[in-house]
């Protein structure tokens, strides 16, 4: 019974133990789990970003490989277009001296549509579209008095004037159509030799060597390259002179017009009087006589002035310079020039203007002609009519 009681008794000592194990191992496995856990949960993490950059950096490819296309294409249209459009203006100079005026125009309305004038009511549209055409123009002719214009819309006019005068239009084409020109002139002295051009270039793109070709063939083709690039360098030298005659021409009519002014203490009242300021005054009424507008600051134009003998005589060399003594002033820029720097285009000039293209470019003899006409009518004119009058 003792025995039976001691083996009953280790029996039950030994079950505590084998629970224990068995806690033990589940404990165990826990930790071992817990441990994996954590590094388990960060893989997922890393995985995830990787994978976010790897497709965000394709989207990127994609995208850069689309804008590329798209932008190649764009270029290829652009550089197309504005190819066409170049050649389609080059053929009609008709078309472009209305794209010119009229965006010109349009955009001298809108300014002086935007600006407040010195004088309400505001003019009517119709009356300042008429203005800025009219000043563009250099025409003249306006149904609002100049007095009514504030001083930030006078200088509008004055820009117009600037870029609607003969001189700056035609110092404006020769800069943007010398090659047309040229290209015009080679076809006129030498028309059997852009044929052979033609036909050199067949040639180099059928045989790409220039062996079997005729030498006398060769030889025009290499006088019209140069001829070519001659008559571009006159064409932009002369571009260069009138482009200089005319900012000349300009700045000394400011200064002489503001000097008088200056010096006149009538005329100095009589435009504070009208609210009217002296730079604004001597600047638009220099432009408007270098480029022949006509127009002035004040409603009474000239006649104001009809007791000031002197302006009205500083003011006739401008109108004169402008116009009809333009060319023969312009020959004697380039004489000057040539005279100074001692450069043979300048004779060049001189000696064969036709080849310019230039149609204020003229012969000696006419410019001769000219200046004598201008200066005979004015000094008839002013002998018949102007020493007997009350003003001198």
């Amino acid at each position: 019974m003792k025995t039976e009681s001691v083996a009953n008794s280790h029996n039950l000592n030994s079950k505590p133990t084998d629970l224990q194990q068995c806690r033990m191992r589940r404990f165990s496995s826990v930790l071992v789990t817990m441990q994996h856990f954590p590094s388990n949960i960060a893989m997922k993490p890393m995985l995830h970003s990787s994978e976010v950059v790897r497709t965000s950096k394709e989207k990127v490819k994609h995208l850069h490989e689309f804008l590329s296309l798209r932008l190649g294409s764009i270029s290829k249209c652009a550089n197309y277009f504005f190819r066409r459009s170049y050649m389609v203006l080059q053929r009609n100079p008709l078309l472009v001296h209305l794209i010119y005026f009229m965006s010109i125009s349009f955009t001298g309305f809108l300014a002086l549509k935007n600006l407040t004038p010195q004088h309400k009511p505001t003019p009517r549209s119709l009356d300042l579209i008429f203005t800025s055409v009219s000043t563009q123009t250099v025409s003249s002719m306006a149904t609002v008095e100049m007095e009514d214009f504030s001083d930030q819309q006078l200088w509008v006019l004055i820009l117009l004037m600037l870029l609607g005068g003969e001189v700056f239009t035609s110092m404006l084409g020769l800069h943007l159509n010398d090659r047309a020109n040229t290209y015009e002139i080679l076809q006129k002295r030498l028309p059997s030799t852009c044929k052979d051009i033609d036909f050199l270039d067949s040639v180099n793109r059928s045989w790409g060597n220039m062996e079997d070709i005729n030498p006398e063939v060769t030889t025009s083709h290499k006088q019209a390259q140069e001829s070519k690039s001659m008559n571009q360098k006159y064409c932009k030298i002369l571009a260069h002179v009138v482009a200089g005659y005319f900012v000349v021409g300009v700045i000394c009519s400011c200064l002489v017009v503001t000097i008088h002014i200056w010096t006149d203490s009538e005329a100095k009242y009589l435009l504070k009087s009208k609210n009217i300021k002296i730079w604004t005054f001597a600047i638009f009424t220099a432009v408007s006589s270098f480029v022949n507008c006509g127009f002035t600051p004040v409603n009474d134009n000239m006649s104001i002035f009809r007791k000031n003998p002197g302006f009205l005589l500083l003011v006739i060399p401008q109108i004169l310079a402008g116009n009809t003594l333009f060319t023969p002033l312009l020959r004697l820029s380039i004489w000057a020039l040539g005279r100074v720097s001692r450069r043979e285009e300048y004779t060049y000039i001189l000696q064969y203007p036709g080849e310019t293209g230039y149609t204020f470019m003229q012969q000696q003899k006419n410019a001769i002609n000219l200046v004598l006409t201008a200066v005979g009518i004015t000094a008839v004119v002013l002998c018949y009519f102007g020493w007997v009058s009350k003003a001198f």
